[in-house]
């Protein structure tokens, strides 16, 4: 199966599951024993992730505040470390950083469907 980070970690660190590789798309600090499914199958890169989004109409000054705030926060060393007990990579960027990342996102699961023939029902 294939099961996000956050909620295998317990799991894994436990015993109670063998994890076979990550598929996001580098070794994890969380695991650094744990192969990329990318190393074995180039190009490969499935990867769970978290962003905190605001209405679209959200003044562009509260947009950077909420940013710096939450910025801040995640650059915290107790919280890095409490995050990377649960498999959670700390990452924060800009909201720039992060349309890009949905763009390329969007783009890419968009050729999946479309190679596959994927339609939905």
């Amino acid at each position: 199966m294939i099961e996000p980070a956050v909620s295998a970690a317990p799991h894994i660190r436990g015993g109670k599951v063998k994890a076979i590789a990550l598929t996001g798309g580098k070794r994890s600090d969380s695991f650094p024993g744990l192969a990329s499914a990318n190393e074995t199958v180039k190009g490969y890169e499935v990867a769970a992730w978290f962003a905190l989004f605001a209405p679209a109409n959200t003044p562009p000054a509260i947009v950077t505040r909420l940013n710096r705030e939450l910025g801040t926060i995640l650059r915290n060393p107790q919280v890095i470390e409490r995050l990377a007990q649960a498999g959670v990579e700390v990452a924060p960027d800009s909201p720039q950083q992060l349309g890009t990342y949905l763009g390329n996102e969007l783009g890419k699961w968009r050729r999946v469907v479309d190679k596959a023939g994927i339609k939905a029902d």
